[in-house]
């Protein structure tokens, strides 16, 4: 019980799990169903004795909580006096609980969802051979990705180092101080560690999802990981984590089939997989996910995810793929980061743009554009590029295409 629990370099923070077991093994908790906290250990401490509690309960960061006062109650601690493993053990057997969250937002208003622990921890692995396991966290705790994290690591008793908004030069000192082996984040997180000027021979899994990852960045990180296994997951805060894949394909299993189907090249998910919310739209049992797929293969159902339906700009009645023509700006070495979207405009509706970010100013907007045209219809060209420090992101760390 000794074990490291979490670091946070930026708020200055270094926790054993004995000074977690200290902070949770009180005889009563002033507890509240709003979490507000200050930093990400405060946050874990009340998720926790929420669990403990199986009470309900929402982050106050939420789009969703009021403004309201936060008013606590006193609760006995049911597990008082008992040990660690005692109390993760209780834990996974909660049944009443739930966790409100926010969808990402990434293309439009968050919306709000309802998690229970089962759903959670769907595809959370716990064996002893994980003991040794160190999560690099380089998602928003809050949000779904960063729970999955924290659950992952929280109940094989494994290390938590908080990699997220760190510099690159940050990330890569924790990385190597703290021998982290598991790191799982957005391709933007990833694409921010380039060039890979450094080597991690510690890191056994590199885990990422949310946006697609083009072939030349994924080849960097395994000159930068080469011992690591890249792990290609599905999830979403509606559903969890649902797939898994070594590259871009997924597979559907037996198992699962019956709960997916494809309707115009759409994903659809069977109302059983998706968490509890008044703001989700089911029709006749199925949430329609808006992620566009190509099929590959029917039988077994194997398919490639290509973009968000709400992602796809219309540019005088064709529509573009804004994925498509950043992983060809991508190809430049020049190019850290880059977000296509579409522009109101009064004469044409909708103009394509581009914001680019450089490791050096040795590209110009002409030979973007001549690169682009030798690949590329006219339409899906962007008009107007533009040179920025930096890709805006949601606060999952997402492009945000708003």
């Amino acid at each position: 019980m000794d074990g490291l629990f979490l670091i946070d370099i930026k708020e200055g923070i270094h926790r054993s799990y004995h000074d977690l077991f200290e902070d949770l093994n009180q005889p009563v908790y002033q507890f509240s169903n709003s979490i507000e906290y200050k930093n990400i250990y405060e946050l874990y401490v009340q998720l926790i004795r929420s669990l403990i509690l199986d009470e309900t309960i929402t982050f106050k960061e939420t789009h969703f909580t009021s403004e309201r006062a936060i008013t606590f109650q006193s609760f006995p601690n049911p597990y008082y006096g008992e040990g660690l493993a005692y109390y993760i053990k209780n834990i996974r057997q909660r049944s009443n609980w739930k966790l409100q969250m926010a969808t990402s937002g990434t293309t439009g208003l968050p919306k709000k969802v309802y998690h229970s622990f089962p759903s959670l921890t769907r595809n959370i692995k716990m064996n002893v051979h994980r003991a040794d396991d160190v999560w690099g966290l380089a998602y928003n705790p809050t949000h779904m990705a960063g729970m999955q994290v924290f659950f992952q690591a929280f109940l094989n008793q494994n290390a938590i180092i908080n990699l997220f908004g760190l510099s690159r030069t940050q990330i890569f000192s924790c990385i190597q101080e703290y021998s982290v082996s598991h790191i799982s984040a957005t391709p933007t997180f990833y694409r921010l560690l380039l060039p890979a000027t450094e080597v991690f021979n510690k890191v056994k899994q590199i885990t990422f999802g949310g946006e697609k990852l083009s072939e030349g960045i994924l080849q960097n990180l395994k000159g930068m990981f080469p011992n690591a296994k890249f792990t290609n997951v599905y999830a979403s805060t509606e559903a969890g984590a649902l797939f898994a894949a070594s590259g871009d394909q997924f597979t559907i299993s037996e198992k699962i089939k019956s709960f997916v189907k494809i309707v115009e090249n759409e994903l659809w998910l069977h109302e059983s997989l998706i968490a509890n919310s008044p703001d989700l739209q089911i029709q006749d049992g199925w949430y329609v996910t808006g992620d566009m797929v190509q099929v590959t293969s029917w039988e077994p159902l194997e398919f490639q995810f290509v973009s968000r339906k709400n992602e796809m700009i219309n540019i005088g009645g064709s529509k573009v793929n804004p994925n498509e023509v950043e992983e060809l700006i991508l190809e430049n070495a020049a190019v850290t980061d880059v977000k296509v979207f579409g522009k109101p405009n009064s004469l044409m509706g909708t103009i394509l743009c581009a914001d680019i970010v450089l490791q050096q100013n040795t590209l110009s907007e002409k030979e973007i554009k001549a690169f682009l045209k030798e690949r590329l219809p006219d339409y899906k060209v962007p008009r107007i590029i533009k040179f920025v420090p930096a890709i805006t992101l949601t606060s999952t760390g997402k492009k945000s295409r708003i």
